[in-house]
């Protein structure tokens, strides 16, 4: 069975040297790997001179996930920016660097495709799960980072949401309750700040929105 996705390979005895590649077929690329280390003809210099010092043995092999072909090196660039790995001798995976043409290409022969992981659970691991999450942290802390939170801010603030699509969010939402653990987490969060007087006026304007929005749900029910 073809396994297409994203692999580690990792020394037991140096955790931290990791190497990360993609593939259309895992079993046959490990394969491939071990065989070029055995025969010193690796063309990583890095890992084929660890292989000579430690052994096969010392090397572990392991899926970090697994993804459609069109997704591959995606996902593989976002695991080397995530784990840094030494054994890698590039940080760019083969295909990524795309001119704007060619992503606009991609974008639109990708529109109506089925994600390969709609309606899969458990796709990833916790492990990987936690990479992904830290990385994205990671990600809106650098300038880039911040400017695409602000796009985004903006956007939202500046988008008009039907009157039918507000009252499917706000019926998605209804019996839906905090955590405790949630609770906790807002209380802390807010205790000692003090908001300013800019901070009370947008408070002010969203009870106002948010009772005219109340309105114009009930008038849109009773006129249907």
């Amino acid at each position: 069975m073809k396994i297409c996705g994203v692999y580690k390979i990792q020394s037991i005895i140096k955790p931290k040297c990791i190497y990360i590649g993609s593939t259309k077929n895992i079993n046959k690329r490990w394969k491939n790997h071990a065989y070029l280390l055995r025969v010193g003809r690796h063309s990583n210099s890095k890992l084929q001179q660890h292989y000579n010092k430690y052994g096969s043995d010392d090397l572990k092999y392991s899926l970090l996930c697994e993804c459609g072909e069109d997704d591959r090196c995606a996902m593989e660039q976002f695991f080397i920016d995530a784990l840094d790995p030494w054994f890698n001798i590039s940080t760019k995976t083969i295909g990524i660097g795309f001119t704007d043409e060619t992503r606009q290409k991609m974008s639109q022969s990708a529109k109506g495709r089925v994600p390969w992981n709609k309606g899969k659970t458990g796709c990833y691991s916790k492990e990987i799960l936690e990479i992904m999450k830290n990385a994205r942290i990671d990600y809106f802390k650098t300038d880039k980072g911040k400017e695409l939170s602000l796009k985004i801010a903006e956007s939202n603030r500046t988008r008009i949401e039907s009157i039918e699509t507000r009252q499917k969010k706000s019926n998605s939402h209804k019996g839906l309750k905090h955590s405790q653990e949630s609770i906790d987490k807002i209380v802390k969060y807010h205790k000692g700040k003090k908001r300013t007087g800019d901070a009370l006026k947008n408070i002010q304007e969203g009870i106002k929105k948010r009772d005219l929005k109340k309105k114009s749900e009930k008038l849109f029910i009773q006129d249907n």
